[in-house]
């Protein structure tokens, strides 16, 4: 079609407007939570995005009455959208990236006093901790549900995606 290659981020995006119509503040939101428990993105890389998706006619946005004085643009998914995102979902993912930046720091930590690599292990160990706390308290939340029983949901897609939180962190602090 003579289209680029989307960006995983442009997925990111098509992933959440699949599931609702968001503003671009609403979607910098939902990039920290729940998505940002597994990808990240920056405020400033949204917006491009979403003008690069719109161009590309993967979503479309209009103006609505906004808070203040001035109007908001909600998003929304385009079928060639869904059908792009449908696509990728069913592509063979490549191969896993080796960025992690703790693992680098502890690799790198044989240059540092010795209290310094502790600490940085305890830190990271404590904010693991707490990130599984948080999974744990929503998977909670989503068995008492019964969202395990409902596949082909986005609730089921939510719940597979915190339970492979979970793992991860639990594999996080046992290394920790």
């Amino acid at each position: 079609t003579g289209r680029r290659a989307i960006p995983t981020l442009g997925y990111a995006v098509l992933a959440l407007l699949a599931r609702e119509p968001l503003t671009g503040y609403a979607l910098s939101r939902q990039m920290r939570d729940p998505i940002g428990f597994f990808w990240q993105a920056h405020h400033s890389q949204i917006y491009p995005m979403l003008d690069r998706l719109g161009r590309e006619g993967l979503i479309e946005s209009r103006e609505i009455p906004g808070p203040g004085p001035r109007p908001t643009r909600r998003h929304e998914i385009t079928l060639a959208g869904l059908t792009a995102l449908r696509a990728w979902v069913a592509a063979p993912a490549p191969p896993r990236g080796g960025r992690d930046e703790l693992l680098l720091r502890v690799y790198a930590s044989w240059v540092a006093e010795r209290s310094v690599t502790l600490a940085l292990l305890d830190e990271a160990e404590t904010r693991h901790q707490d990130q599984l706390a948080m999974y744990l308290a929503r998977r909670r939340s989503a068995d008492a549900r019964g969202i395990a029983d409902s596949p082909g949901t986005a609730d089921f897609a939510d719940y597979a995606t915190l339970r492979r939180g979970i793992g991860h962190e639990r594999g996080r602090i046992a290394w920790l």
